[in-house]
């Protein structure tokens, strides 16, 4: 599939995923009869500056979203600017997913700022490629716990009840 068609995937209300080690292909997992798209369009991209991430950014803002990707330090943020072509529709919110009150300050953000979320992508995780797992040393194995267990965890137990207290969206 070709990720230009998020936004209007979003619109229908499909929930979207992007299984981890796929080239990029769009997976329509259900629909959620529940959502709604006002006028104000405001999406959250978790992962949004990484290879994936960068194409769902770049087609939600060309479908009319205002889209909020978390950053850390030293992340890919100027590159994914340069790609979007320095949209006013990108916001750039810096925060560690991997912290729970780094995420917790991101929903107070987004929701300061816009009040409603209309979707939540998450884009994120990481892969080890290094050590069999009996000899992948502890850090490592901390860190791949942290990016592809911790960062969605967290992540849902902020943004889930949001959505669910708006009665719309997708996550």
């Amino acid at each position: 599939s070709d990720i230009s068609n998020i936004g209007k995937a979003l619109d229908d209300g499909w929930v979207i995923t992007f299984p981890q080690g796929t080239d990029g292909t769009i997976f329509l997992l259900r629909h959620n009869g529940r959502c709604t798209v006002g006028e104000s369009r405001n999406a959250l991209v978790a992962g949004g500056s990484g290879g994936i991430g960068e194409g769902i950014v770049k087609a939600l803002i060309g479908a009319g979203y205002r889209v909020y990707v978390p950053t850390r330090p030293n992340d890919k943020s100027e590159r994914l600017k340069a790609f979007v072509e320095n949209s006013n529709q990108l916001a750039l919110v810096a925060a560690d997913l991997c912290n729970a009150s780094d995420v917790e300050s991101l929903r107070q953000t987004i929701e300061g700022d816009e009040g409603q979320l209309d979707a939540v992508i998450v884009s994120v995780g990481s892969r080890y490629f290094g050590h069999r797992l009996h000899r992948m040393p502890r850090s490592d194995w901390d860190r791949s716990i942290q990016d592809n267990l911790s960062t969605h965890f967290n992540l849902q137990h902020e943004f889930v009840d949001l959505l669910r207290r708006q009665d719309s969206g997708v996550y």
